[in-house]
């Protein structure tokens, strides 16, 4: 009686089985990663005791322990504050004069043109070689880190927002302003939701950047901050040190990648529902 109810095309079945597979693979790449990061780790510790000479590569063991220190004194956590407030304060300043520019020129083809040379000319120019000028013009303390990576993210994101926005539909744009639109409204309700999917492709490319222009900065003159954890440990031969503040760096870029990545989720619903 049940194998004659039962109905492999049952929706609500489907549903649930589809729910699982999803969960059982999502388990499984956790499980694999785990496994993968303990294995890396076990090879180094092997290395380190009979291969390599640990002043070279120094031990995992070691690095828990000075993390653990770091972490139970207090002492790590006012640089990465310096670190963070230099990338929040960089990253939004960027992001919203990449915006305003990419909005501006997107849709006004002539100024585009103008100024498209000297845009990409500007651009050719690494941002990492700025930071000795900045650091020249705006002293060691935060503003000189702020303003480098908030050029390094401005040009990230205002080239990806550019060309999301010369993608949207013209006809869109024409209809809007045949029935009377602004120009602000169509920004809302057209143009910024159609180069959504540009702007926060830039933002996961302007992360790992804004990290590296922050941490530069640190590294060529400063007084707090992960990057001048890194020097200082560098100037005295403390691999051990270095490879602490490098773990940490490569959290704090995981972190903020996975609120970008929440961001989206939320922000672009539609999409994350349709996949």
């Amino acid at each position: 009686m049940d194998n004659q109810n039962f109905d492999p095309l049952d929706p609500g079945r489907l549903r649930q089985e589809f729910r699982r597979q999803i969960k059982f693979h999502r388990n499984l790449v956790i499980f694999l990663r785990i496994g993968v990061g303990i294995s890396l780790l076990g090879l180094w510790e092997l290395v380190s005791r009979y291969l390599i000479d640990p002043f070279w590569i120094s031990r995992p063991m070691h690095i828990i322990t000075r993390l653990w220190d770091w972490y139970v004194t207090g002492f790590f956590f006012p640089h990465l504050g310096a670190t963070m407030l230099e990338i929040g304060v960089g990253f939004f300043i960027g992001l919203a004069l990449a915006i305003m520019a990419s909005l501006l020129l997107g849709t006004r083809k002539e100024l585009a043109q103008v100024l498209d040379p000297f845009m990409m000319a500007i651009w050719s120019v690494p941002g990492i070689v700025l930071g000795p000028l900045f650091i020249l013009y705006f002293g060691i303390g935060f503003t000189a880190k702020i303003v480098l990576v908030a050029v390094t993210v401005f040009f990230l994101i205002f080239f990806n927002t550019f060309n999301g926005i010369r993608e949207v539909d013209q006809e869109w744009i024409d209809v809007l302003h045949i029935m009377g639109a602004k120009q602000r409204s169509i920004f809302i309700k057209v143009i910024l939701p159609a180069s959504a999917l540009w702007i926060f492709s830039s933002f996961k490319n302007a992360i790992p950047y804004s990290l590296v222009a922050a941490v530069v900065g640190e590294l060529i003159a400063s007084q707090r901050g992960i990057g001048y954890l890194i020097q200082d440990a560098s100037g005295v031969m403390d691999t051990t040190g270095v490879f602490a503040a490098l773990f940490n760096l490569m959290l704090v870029g995981l972190f903020l990648n996975e609120v970008v990545e929440q961001a989206e989720k939320r922000i672009l619903h539609w999409r994350t529902s349709r996949q």
